[in-house]
């Protein structure tokens, strides 16, 4: 809930500055394939994605759903990490 508080303050304030910022939710097995085909779809021309914030050993071993998302994407995509958020690879193996 937290974050979709912070979704719509963000929204308002990028809708009042002549940006038009859009919030999509769809369902699909291969996340980055469905959130690229998402974007491709609707003509998007940037794309925004959260980030866990693992450890480069933690996304190595279990991908990175934004590293996938930013190196197929088509359009200028910006990766966005909470500030001081990291995960080791021994909590991400415990989030599988």
């Amino acid at each position: 809930l937290h974050a979709e508080s912070r979704f719509e303050t963000f929204m308002t304030y990028t809708n009042t500055r002549g940006l038009r910022a859009e919030r999509h939710v769809v369902e699909g097995e291969d996340v980055p394939a469905t959130i690229l085909r998402t974007a491709a779809e609707l003509g998007s021309d940037l794309l925004f994605i959260g980030t866990r914030g693992r450890s480069d050993t933690a996304a190595v071993l279990l991908g990175s759903v934004a590293e996938k998302v930013v190196r197929a994407a088509d359009v200028p995509t910006v990766a966005v990490k909470r500030k001081g958020a990291t995960l080791s690879l021994l909590d991400a193996l415990f989030e599988l």
